[in-house]
């Protein structure tokens, strides 16, 4: 159900998406917070877990003019009694500053999401507040087992598994950024929703929610300035710099990975760093931060001309990116199958063993210029 405000800003059709099948998912009872979703069958890492359209889209911000208890009572009350009564049902538990709760639902539920806005000077903002029956099911953790998209082009939000879900399993997402430290994560969340966080991150001793804070201090500094202040140097730094040790990224990484694992934050996508400030490894990634250290880490072996290792971390970077990439699969292939084709191989190894560099050089900055792997 579209406001009468946005409705003239949404295409008049939209590409087809599938329609999300409940096959995979049930809605019940979650122990300490209300109804949850779980999932019915084992989902895998990567899998879809349900695809939906909004039932309500109002701008994110609406003018004064228009009290908001008034606005949506008039939107709820254009919906389907079906789809209505479920819209009700919604957690409504927090008011805030809300007026009622037509406006409390809203503030609670609603995801944000982007509208292509036509241009013009009293254009509308392209971020829109969007409401999804199922996915407002899904209760926050700081460790989630799945993220949601939205495809402004079929009109859809896609809900996926970051690590592989078990039958019976509570499929949670993150309310706020997964890599705050625990201290502000349960004040956002007390703000923003009114809750007090009870997944097994936040229930820790406290000794182990230090260890916890320090590891997402850890992961949110590995890439660019925050990296480089860290005194972690960017892979092209490293290729060049024989004081630098062979095995420092490779060590800092493969850490990095463990506590991913341990922290549950598969989820995790440092967001907002260009190719040159994370040194190769910024911009979009198909399988977010996990993907950018594996290819990090294959692209330092390939570098040390170690083929077993190189061999062994490239698969597994191409097992991550083959999911949303199948178009790279015979640059993969090649590698596997002739390392020395590797476009940085055996960099390291010339830059920091003498002679000449030259060519070489300007061939590395080309490279990191387009990102790991992105010379696929």
């Amino acid at each position: 159900m579209l406001d009468a405000g946005v409705d003239g800003l949404l295409q008049r059709t939209v590409e087809q998406a599938p329609c999300h099948s409940d096959t995979n998912i049930e809605i019940r009872e979650a122990p300490g917070k209300g109804l949850g979703m779980f999932a019915r069958r084992k989902i895998s890492n990567g899998g879809t877990i349900l695809l939906e359209h909004p039932v309500v889209v109002t701008p994110y911000v609406i003018g004064l003019s228009v009290p908001l208890s008034q606005l949506f009572a008039d939107i709820f009350g254009r919906l389907t009694q079906p789809v209505f009564r479920e819209l009700m049902d919604l957690s409504s538990a927090f008011w805030g500053d809300a007026k009622d709760i037509h406006e409390a639902i809203m503030r609670v539920n609603a995801l944000a999401i982007q509208l292509a806005v036509p241009g013009g000077e009293f254009a509308e903002l392209s971020t829109h507040r969007g409401i999804f029956l199922k996915t407002s099911r899904c209760n926050h953790s700081c460790g989630p087992n799945a993220k949601w998209d939205w495809n402004q082009k079929t009109f859809s939000l896609s809900l996926t598994a970051v690590r592989p879900i078990d039958a019976g399993e509570e499929i949670t997402i993150p309310y706020v950024a997964p890599d705050m430290l625990s201290d502000l994560r349960r004040d956002t969340l007390s703000t923003l929703y009114g809750f007090e966080c009870v997944c097994s991150y936040c229930q820790l001793p406290e000794d182990k929610i230090r260890q916890s804070d320090l590891a997402r201090t850890t992961l949110s500094a590995m890439w660019g300035d925050a990296a480089a202040e860290a005194g972690l140097p960017s892979f092209e730094k490293w290729c060049l710099d024989p004081e630098l040790s062979d095995d420092v990224l490779i060590n800092a990484h493969v850490r990095a990975l463990h506590l991913i694992e341990r922290e549950g934050l598969q989820i995790l996508d440092t967001h907002g760093h260009t190719e040159a400030e994370a040194g190769g490894v910024g911009g979009a990634h198909p399988e977010r931060d996990i993907g950018r250290h594996l290819d990090l880490i294959a692209m330092c072996y390939g570098a040390l001309e170690d083929a077993d290792n190189f061999r062994k971390w490239v698969e597994r970077a191409g097992e991550a990116r083959l999911r949303c990439r199948p178009e790279q699969r015979l640059a993969f292939q090649k590698w596997l199958s002739n390392p020395i084709s590797f476009p940085v191989w055996g960099w390291r190894r010339a830059f920091c063993g003498g002679g000449e560099e030259g060519d070489k050089v300007a061939g590395l900055s080309a490279c990191v210029s387009m990102g790991v792997f992105e010379f696929v």
